[in-house]
C-alpha cells in the first residue's frame, strides 16, 4: 500500500483531473487554489470540475457538507479532496461518501495534514499515515505515498516551518533548500546509526522512516472504487 517513490503525488493528482467529471470537495469555486492546480494537471475544456463547499459566501457550485451530503452515488469519475478532511467533524463519514460519490471503478485524491499548524477555526484533527491507511481500507485498491518532491516533505520541511513560524512558507524555494540540506542531515545520521548493529529491517527503510513518517506535514492517498 505504501508508495515511497519521490514526487510521485503529481502522477496520482493527474489521474483524478484528466477524468470526466470530478468533485472538488471544499473547493470553493473554479478561481480557487484546487481547481487551478487540477487544471495544471490536465483538466481540459471537457473535463466537468464541480467545486462543493459549506461555506455560500464562497460561491461554490455545490453547496454541500460531504459528511451530509445530497449528492448522488456513482455519480462522479473522480474526488479531489485536499487539506479538507482536517476540516470536518466526522472524516470516517465524509470517506464513507466519497466512496458512494464514486462510480465503479473512479478514483479519488487525499491529502490530511500531519504535523502542521492550527490553521483555521474549524480545525479538528491531524492524522497518522496508520490512520490514513486505515481510514481507505473499503476502498478495492489504495496507495499511500507522501507529498512534494522529495525535499519540500519530512522532517526539514517541519523544522523550518516551526522555526520561522510558518512564515518561510512564503518563501518556498528557500524553504525546500533549507529542508533538503536537513533531511540530508538526517539520513547521514540514519546511516551511521545503522551500521552500529543488526537491524529487524532495511537501510532504506530506516531512513524513509526517520526523514518522511516520524515527522512530515502531510501524507496523502490515492484510492480506486
Amino acid at each position: 500500500m505504501l508508495d515511497t517513490r519521490p514526487g510521485i503525488r503529481d502522477s496520482y493528482e493527474q489521474r483524478i483531473a484528466t477524468k470526466p467529471k470530478v468533485l472538488d470537495i471544499g473547493g470553493r469555486n473554479h478561481s480557487s487554489n484546487s481547481a487551478r492546480r487540477l487544471r495544471l494537471l490536465g483538466a481540459g475544456p471537457s473535463t466537468r470540475i464541480i467545486a462543493t463547499d459549506v461555506i455560500p459566501d464562497y460561491e461554490p457550485d455545490l453547496l454541500d457538507d460531504i459528511t451530509n451530503t445530497t449528492i448522488q452515488p456513482n455519480s462522479f469519475d473522480g474526488v479531489y479532496c485536499d487539506a479538507v478532511l482536517e476540516h470536518v467533524t466526522d472524516y470516517q463519514m465524509a470517506i464513507t461518501n466519497i466512496h458512494s460519490i464514486l462510480r465503479p471503478g473512479g478514483e479519488a485524491f487525499l491529502y490530511v495534514p500531519f504535523f502542521f499548524q492550527f490553521h483555521d477555526i474549524m480545525d479538528y484533527h491531524r492524522f497518522t499515515i496508520t490512520e490514513l491507511a486505515r481510514m481507505v481500507s473499503g476502498f478495492s485498491e489504495a496507495k499511500i505515498f507522501v507529498p512534494g518532491n522529495g525535499t519540500d516533505v519530512g522532517y526539514g520541511w517541519v523544522v523550518w516551518d516551526v522555526i520561522s513560524y510558518g512564515k518561510i512558507r512564503s518563501l518556498p524555494r528557500l524553504h525546500s533548500a533549507l529542508a533538503s540540506i536537513v533531511n540530508r542531515a538526517l539520513e547521514l545520521a540514519v546511516r551511521v546509526w545503522y551500521r552500529r548493529k543488526a537491524r529487524p529491517f532495511t537501510l532504506d527503510q530506516a531512513i524513509f522512516f526517520a526523514v518522511n513518517l516520524n515527522y512530515n506535514h502531510g501524507f496523502c492517498a490515492w484510492v480506486r472504487k
